[in-house]
């Protein structure tokens, strides 16, 4: 009986493990940008989601003041979370968009500061392990990957 009870335990850890992962390559994402961009650009000009909420690989839309977050998924739990997707900015002009998430990333601190890396921008954390990756996909459109 004990042993049962263990192995039904373990089987439902597992199992809750198995769900903390519905994160989307870059491939994927930038594929589904240029798949449904006329899509998301006449929901983001009508203010209205609709259309993009019925595309799968969307998980959830938020506006912000100054950007739309397109989130596409994730991965962790606590302390090891990474999530996924894209971003539409109104403004295109990329040191505007990383001074929005500068912003975003460290409210009134200054000291944010995003570098090259690859074909994108990341920002790292001085002390521990969080970053932000930018990545220019379209024109207002930019893939993200951000990891705590």
């Amino acid at each position: 009986m004990k042993r049962a009870v263990i192995f039904v335990l373990v089987i439902m850890l597992c199992l809750s493990f198995a769900g903390c992962n519905d994160e989307l390559s870059k491939e994927d994402i930038i594929s589904l940008v240029n798949d449904n961009k006329d899509t998301i650009l006449q929901d983001v000009s009508e203010g209205d989601f609709s259309d993009c909420e019925k595309i799968p690989k969307i998980k959830e839309i938020t506006k912000h003041d100054n950007f739309v977050e397109f989130y596409c998924g994730g991965k962790g739990m606590g302390g090891e979370t990474s999530y996924c997707g894209f971003y539409y900015f109104a403004n295109d002009d990329l040191q505007a968009v990383l001074n929005v998430l500068a912003q975003l990333i460290g409210g009134a601190d200054t000291d944010i500061e995003f570098t090259a890396d690859g074909n994108g921008y990341i920002w790292r954390a001085a002390e521990g392990d969080n970053s932000l990756y930018v990545e220019k996909i379209d024109n207002n459109l930019y893939y993200y990957y951000q990891s705590y």
